[in-house]
C-alpha cells in the first residue's frame, strides 16, 4: 500500500514504454509518491494564496510529454522570493507523511532550495544516507527565484559572497569522514569557524539575504543555486508574471504563460524532440515502501 492520498486508475502503474524509454512499475510507485505531493502542495499553495510553477523537466514533461519525462526521477517547481517566505511562515500546514523540508524546519538541512518529503517512504542520494541527520523521504524540489543584478560589477560581487557563504555552512556541516583522523580535523575546524561566525543557520540566513539584494529586478534566477554569475538563466520575470494551466499525469498544474520562451532557452529550440539525458540526481536509492528511517536502520 503507497503512503499517499489520491486515488490513481489501475493502468498508471502498469509498465509502459514513452519515447522509446521503459517505464518499470517500481518507477511508476515513485511517480504516484510524487505526484501525490505535487496535489497536497498545490492544494496548501491555493489554501494560502502562492503563486507557484512547474519548473525545469517538470515543465518540459508537461508540455512535451503531458506528464513526466520517461527517464525523470522527481519533480521540480519554482515560486518568486515573496511566496517562498509564505510556504516557509506556513510548512506546518504539511502534515504527516508530508514534511516541507528547509533551514528552518529541518536541523542539519542547508540547501539552497526547499523540499516536500514524504516520510514514510526513501528517497536517499548515494552521497548522503547516515551521514546527513534530516528527513530523506522521497521528494519535491521548490526552488525559489530572485532577482539578477543588472550591473555586472555588482552581479559578480554578489554571487563571490553567496559562494563565500555556501562554503563556510559546508565547512560547518559537512565533518563526516571515513577517516578517524580527518573526521577529528573536519569537527575541530567547524567549531572554530563557529567563533568568528555564529552558528551554521545563521551563516544561511546571511546567504539568503544575500539572495534577495537586488529582488527588483526585471531578471530573475534561482541564482543560490548557481555555482556563479556566469550559470544564471536570466530569465525575465514577466515570463512568469502569469500562469496557465497545464495537463500532468492527468491533473491540471501551473505553469508560466510563457513556457516556450522559457523552455527554449533553457533546452533550445527543439525542446519537443525528445533527447535520453541523465538524471540529475545520479543513482538515487528509491523505495515507497519503506521509510528512509527503516532503510538506514537496516544498514
Amino acid at each position: 500500500m503507497l503512503p499517499i492520498k489520491i486515488q490513481l486508475p489501475e493502468e498508471f502503474f502498469r509498465e509502459e514504454v514513452r519515447s522509446g524509454y521503459t517505464v518499470s512499475e517500481e518507477m511508476k510507485k515513485v511517480w504516484a509518491v510524487e505526484l501525490d505531493m505535487l496535489v497536497e502542495f498545490d492544494r496548501i499553495c491555493r489554501e494560502i494564496g502562492v503563486k507557484y510553477f512547474l519548473d525545469a523537466g517538470t515543465l518540459l514533461g508537461a508540455i512535451r510529454h503531458k506528464g513526466f519525462i520517461p527517464w525523470d526521477d522527481d519533480i521540480d517547481v519554482a515560486v518568486l522570493r515573496e511566496d517562498y517566505e509564505k510556504l516557509i511562515q506556513n510548512a506546518g500546514l504539511f502534515r504527516e507523511p508530508y514534511f516541507f523540508q528547509c533551514a528552518y524546519t529541518d536541523k542539519g538541512y542547508f540547501r539552497a532550495h526547499a523540499q516536500l518529503r514524504n516520510s514514510k517512504t526513501t528517497g536517499i542520494l548515494p552521497s548522503e544516507g547516515k551521514k546527513v541527520p534530516f528527513n530523506q523521504g522521497i521528494f519535491l524540489d521548490i526552488f525559489p527565484y530572485d532577482g539578477i543584478c543588472e550591473d555586472k560589477m555588482l552581479r559578480r560581487k554578489q554571487s563571490k559572497k553567496i559562494a563565500v557563504y555556501k562554503k563556510r555552512i559546508r565547512m560547518m556541516t559537512k565533518v563526516y569522514s571515513p577517516n578517524k583522523i580527518k573526521g577529528a580535523i573536519k569537527k575541530l575546524r567547524a567549531e572554530l569557524l563557529k567563533i568568528p561566525y555564529g552558528s551554521p543557520l545563521k551563516q544561511y540566513s546571511r546567504f539568503e539575504e544575500e539572495c534577495k539584494r537586488y529582488n527588483n529586478s526585471g531578471m530573475i534566477d534561482c541564482i543560490g543555486l548557481r555555482r556563479n554569475e556566469e550559470e544564471y538563466f536570466y530569465a525575465p520575470r514577466e515570463w512568469y508574471s502569469e500562469t496557465l494551466l497545464k495537463e500532468f499525469e492527468g491533473f491540471l498544474f501551473p505553469v508560466p504563460s510563457e513556457y516556450d520562451k522559457a523552455l527554449k532557452e533553457a533546452y533550445g529550440e527543439n525542446y519537443m524532440i525528445p533527447r535520453k539525458a541523465s538524471s540529475f540526481h545520479g543513482e538515487v536509492i528509491l523505495d515507497t515502501q519503506k521509510s528512509y528511517i527503516e532503510y538506514l536502520t537496516n544498514q
